[in-house]
């Protein structure tokens, strides 16, 4: 698990790809609101 977690902090950049696919983060984000205030 180390070696995953280190190259997610080190090596990839989530936030850069969710810059460039706009849509996606739009709806990733839709479903982790929901999830996070407890909506169905």
């Amino acid at each position: 698990m180390d070696k995953v977690e280190l190259w997610y902090d080190e090596e990839y950049d989530e936030w850069e790809r969710l810059e460039r696919h706009k849509i996606e983060f739009d709806i990733t984000k839709r479903y982790l609101d929901e999830y996070i205030q407890g909506k169905t």
